[in-house]
């Protein structure tokens, strides 16, 4: 392929049109092989080298891809840190699985001799022994979602697509029906109530977005929220859950019966420059000032973005006068490291994470340090998804300040109950 405009000026490979000029020479009845490869981290390294580092990487990568595939293959950037492998006629699998490794055995190989490859690997996503008369953009779609997948499970690997082909067809459902589950009102709220461990009393009420998914299933934010991040949609959800909140509260706000609102946002809402902008927007038409609400960030994210950018941006949130919390903190210990610098007021720990540690000699140990981490640096340390009165007395005995859970009830605000409203609660 020598036209120009076919091929990719910095690598030299086939460009995006000159992958489908060259996908349509062939006959639609012979079966193809499709690698699909993202450098993971390559943002980090132009941030820390420069673009001009950044473009010598991504032509190493491509000297790679040429010397670990078969004669014949097509070899493609599809664009940025993106590329793919065609491979035409019948291999086997397990052959296709040697390629990736090989593949993935050169890119690591690297870390002698550059300091980019340190930190950049290679995620792949395979689509084989397929039809070219499926199409193209169907191959390529489904190999992008297994290399989303590879990612998933840690980077640095590869994912078959048929292996996980129901899961990635069902997250693909997802984000087709969430469009129509927002407008006819599948998604809606409930409240419960974070209790003080020492007095009984409520002292904030944690917001749950559910989505009525199907007549026999509910599901939950840490059902979709890592989907529909995928597709950007998990934005449309925070703000329409925003939004509910505020209207489900708004005559207890006149009253003045009205205590804080633990909310939870996804990185990607956090990391746009008009989102404080945004929420006091949404707030004005309902009379209500940052002070009511305590943003809820995943401990996750700080890992997904990297710590220092979600710090920045929590900085900025509280200084427009919300609180924050980090939420499912010991889920992988991405913000550990930087709990100092956080401008959050709470530590939210999950009671699966308490559940998996409770019954060991160490995992006892291990949970009595974090809760006296999180007391030394003043902040509320809270433990989430409490079912019986087994984990209230745990929590209450070793440390931590208030719970919240379906012991405590979850309501519609319909549904709440006085005690609720006015912020007593039984005791455990």
């Amino acid at each position: 392929m020598s036209d120009s405009g076919c091929t990719d000026y910095l690598t030299g490979l086939l460009n995006r049109k000159g992958l489908n000029d060259s996908f349509h020479e062939i006959d639609p009845e012979r079966k193809v092989q499709l690698l699909f490869l993202d450098l993971d981290n390559f943002k980090i390294v132009n941030d820390m080298y420069g673009h001009g580092v950044g473009d010598e990487t991504l032509i190493t990568f491509a000297r790679i891809l040429e010397a670990e595939t078969p004669e014949g293959a097509l070899i493609t950037r599809l664009g940025g840190d993106e590329f793919a492998v065609l491979i035409p006629g019948f291999y086997t699998r397990d052959k296709v699985a040697e390629i990736a490794d090989a593949i993935l055995n050169s890119t690591r190989a690297k870390r002698d001799v550059s300091d980019a490859f340190r930190i950049v690997t290679a995620s792949v996503g395979i689509v084989w022994d397929i039809p070219a008369g499926e199409g193209l953009d169907n191959i390529l779609s489904n190999s992008d979602s297994a290399m989303y997948l590879a990612k998933e499970f840690g980077k640095d690997g590869f994912v078959f697509f048929d292996d996980f082909e129901d899961q990635i067809f069902q997250e693909k459902d997802m984000e087709l029906k969430v469009a129509d589950a927002l407008k006819s009102g599948d998604f809606e709220m409930r409240y419960s109530p974070v209790v003080n461990l020492q007095s009984s009393k409520l002292i904030r009420t944690k917001a749950i977005c559910r989505w009525n998914y199907s007549k026999s299933r509910i599901l939950t934010r840490s059902d979709y929220c890592e989907v529909m991040e995928k597709s950007g949609f998990i934005k449309n959800i925070d703000l329409f859950a925003f939004e509910q909140i505020c209207r489900d509260f708004a005559d207890m706000k006149k009253q003045g019966k009205y205590f804080c609102i633990d909310v939870d946002f996804s990185y990607l809402l956090l990391m746009q420059e008009d989102f404080v902008e945004t929420l006091k927007e949404i707030m004005n038409q309902y009379s209500f000032v940052p002070s009511d609400f305590e943003i809820a960030v995943d401990e996750k994210s700080f890992g997904i973005r990297g710590a220092g950018k979600i710090i920045e941006c929590l900085d900025a949130i509280v200084e427009a006068g919300f609180s924050v919390s980090v939420t499912n903190f010991g889920s992988d210990f991405a913000s550990i490291g930087h709990l100092r610098d956080i401008s959050a007021s709470a530590i939210e720990f999950n009671m699966d994470f308490i559940r998996n540690n409770i019954n060991t000699r160490q995992g006892r140990r291990i949970l009595g340090t974090f809760f006296s981490l999180g007391r030394d640096l003043s902040f509320l340390v809270i433990g989430s998804g409490v079912n019986d009165a087994n984990d209230v007395v745990y929590l209450a005995t070793n440390g931590c300040d208030a719970a919240s859970g379906q012991y405590y009830g979850v309501w519609r605000y319909a549904g709440m109950p006085s005690s609720v409203v006015s912020g007593r609660m039984p005791s455990g």
